[in-house]
């Protein structure tokens, strides 16, 4: 006959392991923002709608100052939905706090202007179960402000910088990877100020080489970048001038292994040094870019960029 005591015991012990598996979550979301209030809500719903139940999400509020925090109102009913506001520091920083405070053995983020197809996680979470896959990036589709589908975007071979590798870690939400792996390469670098996505990837996959993970990809159109007329960072002509030419200095030793892809960003720094009235580094860097990889096109841009 079995002893009531331990029966009891064994019967605490199964509800308490049953709680623990409800607390814990397999993948973790952040969100970062900053007042935008008025289209939040769209990503938010778009995560409420997943096929897939077994999430977190960490929307880390960057010093909003518009109505953010009564339109989260609505949404931290939900026990899986938590709303962290604090003061303006970056999207970075905003990122890596999310996964400070995540539980999820895999982590991904969203833009707060964009949002997720219904099987955003659950195609994740298949090839996760798989293929035992540690990072995964998959297609993306982009939207103008009146709802018009422009492009679509999927999963590429980055020949000249990481042949053989067949992956796209640009915006939100395009990729999710194990937080140990996130952790291991030093998150978000907070002194990046545009292209973060991309300068997190110059090191995840050098990373996955050096370890033997393999990165795996899907074509599936799994996010909805939405291009609209508020403030975005794509839009920024001098964040995306200082952040292009830091990521450039940051990564020197890999882009000295491409002509043609240091060419590419040193086109980048000019046209953006140019967008900002800054005449001079935009011609240095549009010289640097013919130097780089010589043809017509790249000695129109010493130029051209200067006088724009």
């Amino acid at each position: 006959m079995l002893n009531v005591n331990l029966f009891l015991r064994l019967k605490e012990t199964k509800t308490y392991l049953c709680d623990f598996k409800t607390a814990f979550k397999m993948i973790s979301i952040t969100i970062p923002t900053h007042n935008r209030a008025h289209l939040i809500s769209s990503a938010i719903q778009s995560i409420l709608d997943q096929t897939y139940t077994d999430w977190e999400l960490f929307v880390v509020d960057d010093g909003s100052t518009d109505d953010t925090g009564e339109v989260m109102s609505k949404f931290t009913q939900d026990p899986r939905i938590n709303y962290h506001k604090k003061k303006k520091e970056g999207a970075t920083i905003a990122r890596n706090k999310g996964v400070e405070m995540a539980s999820g053995e895999f982590i991904t983020f969203l833009d707060s202007d964009d949002e997720a197809a219904p099987n955003w996680l659950e195609s994740y979470d298949k090839i996760i179960q798989d293929n035992n896959a540690q990072v995964i990036s998959c297609g993306k589709a982009t939207y103008d402000h009146n709802g018009e589908k422009i492009s679509e975007t999927f999963p590429k071979e980055l020949k000249d910088l990481f042949p053989d590798i067949k992956s796209q870690f640009t915006n939100g939400g395009t990729y999710i990877l194990k937080r140990s792996i996130f952790n291991t390469i030093g998150g978000f670098d907070p002194k990046s100020s545009s292209g973060q996505h991309t300068e997190m990837g110059f090191r995840l996959v050098p990373y996955c080489q050096e370890q033997g993970i393999k990165i795996y990809s899907t074509n599936k159109l799994l996010i909805k970048v939405h291009i609209h007329k508020g403030a975005r960072i794509r839009t920024d002509k001098k964040a995306k001038y200082k952040g292009a030419k830091y990521n450039f200095n940051k990564h020197a030793e890999l882009y000295a292994k491409s002509p043609k892809a240091r060419s590419s960003i040193e086109g980048v720094i000019a046209y953006n040094a140019s967008q900002t009235g800054l005449k001079k580094e935009a011609f240095r860097y549009s010289l640097r870019s013919f130097k780089s990889e010589p043809n017509l096109k790249r000695f129109l841009r010493i130029l051209y960029f200067p006088l724009k």
